[in-house]
């Protein structure tokens, strides 16, 4: 089969890119009441360095201004860990954006292990599924971070979990090319045998894009 748009999973952006920002209705007085919330959220970060992640300063985040879902899978797709741990707590840790992203998702595609890191020990699902029926650990492995792959898989990442579309996260790996990614599934016990809702391999869809490196991997 020859390359076409067809081919390419539903809702895929071949490289991440930083989401727009939110307009708002009244700027003036959202600036103010951001303004204030960032002033306090910084105190409260720092109470928190002082007195530690128990004592009585991160049982003030609920009582902080609220934090929108959006800001938070914002923070984490931008690596700004401060500001990641400062809003834990105050938000749902696996809630999605008007885009269907959640905060692990957008960390792990684009590789901010820190914050994968932080996520996943503060309660995120490994293997929530978001926009397209993807998980954090199909973004990522399309994306070629074999270090998050492994983390994720080692805190139960369902390696051989499909999208809307059938693809998995090897199937993913080969399409974009990452040649790295694919040895580390392939050593992890991905399945190379499944097949996508076109009927297609991983090794089938490495053939069609032309990554012969891959293709002799998964031979």
């Amino acid at each position: 089969m020859s390359a076409n748009v067809g081919m390419v999973p539903n809702g895929q952006v071949v490289s991440p890119q930083p989401s727009p920002a939110i307009p708002s209705a009244s700027s003036g007085h959202l600036e103010t009441v951001n303004g204030v919330c960032a002033l306090v959220t910084a105190v409260i970060n720092a109470a928190v360095l002082f007195f530690g992640p128990n004592g009585p300063a991160e049982r003030l985040r609920p009582l902080l201004c609220p934090t929108r879902i959006s800001e938070f899978v914002k923070a984490a797709e931008q690596d700004r860990i401060v500001d990641v741990r400062g809003m834990i707590g105050r938000v749902d840790i696996n809630g999605t954006d008007e885009r269907g992203w959640s905060a692990l998702e957008r960390a792990a595609a684009f590789g901010r292990l820190q914050v994968v890191e932080e996520l996943l020990a503060r309660g995120a699902e490994v293997n929530k599924r978001v926009a397209c029926g993807r998980t954090a650990i199909m973004q990522t492995s399309r994306n070629g971070f074999s270090n998050i792959v492994n983390l994720l898989l080692d805190r139960t990442a369902n390696i051989d979990m499909a999208d809307n579309d059938g693809w998995t996260s090897l199937m993913l790996a080969a399409w974009q090319g990452k040649a790295e990614v694919v040895h580390t599934l392939i050593r992890r016990g991905a399945d190379r045998n499944l097949r996508n809702n076109n009927g297609q391999t991983a090794r089938a869809i490495a053939t069609e894009f032309g990554h012969r490196e891959i293709v002799q991997i998964l031979a």
